[in-house]
């Protein structure tokens, strides 16, 4: 988007900015400050608004290993459904920051998305038939 908004404002109106926002490296960086600039502002609220709608908690099979339920004891209260903020910091970036007429960037939208949703379900059952 923000190639598609450089190559606009850099031809079509003429202006000079700097083509440091069209080094690989440099739109990397922002991007990966975009998604923790996102996560650290709507992360609470996310995580708030999956109390409320009762997502479910993570359970913990205490029959197979009781080391391990000493391990997890805190992540007893965890919200499942908690992937849908990474999700969503990782495609504004990709949409933000990326070259969208890439192949390599609709691979890695095609890919986020097909194992996103594999997850979702994964939670959706979980939570549906909770043991």
């Amino acid at each position: 988007m923000i190639l598609f908004l450089y190559d606009y404002v850099t031809h079509v109106l003429g202006w000079k900015i700097p083509s440091v926002f069209i080094y690989s490296s440099t739109r990397m960086l922002l991007a990966a400050l975009t998604a923790l600039l996102f996560t650290i502002f709507f992360g609470p609220y996310c995580i708030k608004r999956l109390y409320e709608l009762k997502t479910g908690q993570q359970s913990i099979r205490v029959e197979d290993c009781p080391l391990l339920v000493e391990l997890h004891k805190k992540k007893k209260e965890t919200p499942t459904m908690g992937g849908v903020l990474i999700l969503s910091a990782m495609l504004l970036s990709l949409f933000l920051w990326m070259d969208l007429k890439s192949a390599f960037t609709l691979l890695l939208f095609v890919t986020t998305v097909w194992l996103g949703l594999l997850g979702g379900i994964d939670d959706y059952l979980k939570i549906k038939y909770k043991n």
